[in-house]
């Protein structure tokens, strides 16, 4: 008699209310579905851009068949293990799927594959330096989307995905050090994650969310730094110290390891090669560049070996990173020939 006298209309409505709330917080990410993504995502970074090369792979659309069918391929097996793990983990607890978990989860996988088609069309059209950054900020965004239906901290997660994402970019590392920072939040990131998430779900302050999550991207930037300052840092190279002038005179070593200094002011040839459908043949046009500071480079057997120095900086490795910042095309009305084309390129090199 007593139950029947406290079931009143007011505590009806909270139970509903109650079960629509948990029915729009019904995403709950396993901690093998960060690990596995994780895990795929960080191997290839590391295997796909030393085995997709234009060694390996001349053409462009030679590679672009490569991307596709590494990177598509990797991924979906990601996404089928993933699948089939959630399904056995939540068969075990005696959970169901939510209809809105299923639905989430497919716009995690359309995400994947928008990554995978624009990767594709970045080989084809250009712009593969956006690529890295492109990923984690397709990963952050498709946590957020599931942070929207999960009471797990995902947004925070998210968000601090695409903070690297934009930070990579603004940070203007070179490609090298983008592929391994990526490697790192992924590989690293990720499965710290899902060992972190099942700690903070119990807890509701969102305070306490988004300061869990600061902390994983402060770690997560403190790796990034240190990896790039390894890829970086070298000791000086062995040999002795060769002039200019004296290279230019012949007395080189042609074997072993030596350092050529060249001084302010010197003139180093620079081949242009321009190539297009539009051109009978290809179009060379020699010129040279003047040094603005003294420069060391490492020789080995006659040739530029992986070290150099730039003015007063330290030893470091030369990754030749190279960035167009602007490139203009255009046509001029011409007398004589009728038309005159102008190019223009700047461009950005960095050791």
């Amino acid at each position: 008699m007593m139950s029947e006298q406290q079931i009143t209309p007011q505590s009806q409505l909270d139970a509903i209310h109650a079960m629509l709330d948990e029915s729009r917080h019904s995403v709950r990410v396993d901690g093998h579905t960060l690990t596995i993504w994780g895990v795929a995502g960080g191997l290839l970074c590391v295997v796909g851009d030393l085995w997709i090369t234009h060694e390996n792979f001349p053409e462009a659309w030679m590679r672009a068949l490569a991307v596709l069918g590494l990177v598509g391929g990797v991924l979906a097996l990601a996404a089928g293990l993933d699948w089939r793990m959630t399904r056995r983990a939540h068969q075990l607890q005696e959970r169901t799927l939510s209809f809105v978990h299923q639905r989430v989860r497919r716009v995690w996988w359309y995400l994947m594959g928008l990554g995978v088609a624009m990767n594709v069309g970045m080989v084809i059209f250009g712009g593969g330096f956006l690529s890295y950054s492109m990923w984690l900020f397709l990963v952050g965004l498709a946590l957020v989307v599931q942070g929207l239906f999960s009471r797990q901290p995902l947004i925070p997660l998210g968000v601090a995905f695409q903070v690297i994402a934009v930070g990579m970019l603004a940070s203007g590392v070179e490609y090298v050090a983008l592929r391994w920072i990526t490697a790192i939040v992924l590989g690293v990131g990720l499965p710290l994650a899902a060992w972190m998430l099942p700690r903070l779900e119990s807890a509701q302050a969102v305070a306490r969310h988004w300061l869990a999550m600061g902390g994983w991207l402060a770690l997560m930037t403190a790796l990034s730094v240190a990896s790039v300052s390894l890829l970086r840092a070298t000791s000086a190279p062995a040999g002795a110290e060769i002039p200019l002038a004296q290279w230019r005179a012949g007395g080189a070593v042609a074997q072993g390891p030596a350092v050529l200094a060249l001084p302010p002011g010197a003139a180093l040839p620079l081949t242009l090669t321009f190539n297009s459908d539009a051109l009978e043949r290809p179009l060379t046009v020699e010129s040279e560049v003047k040094l603005t500071r003294p420069l060391w480079v490492e020789m080995v057997s006659g040739e530029p070996g992986a070290r150099l120095r730039s003015g007063a900086g330290p030893w470091r490795k030369s990754l030749y990173a190279l960035r167009v910042r602007q490139l203009s095309f255009r046509a001029q009305a011409d007398a004589e020939a009728g038309l005159r084309l102008q190019a223009s390129m700047r461009m950005d090199v960095r050791e």
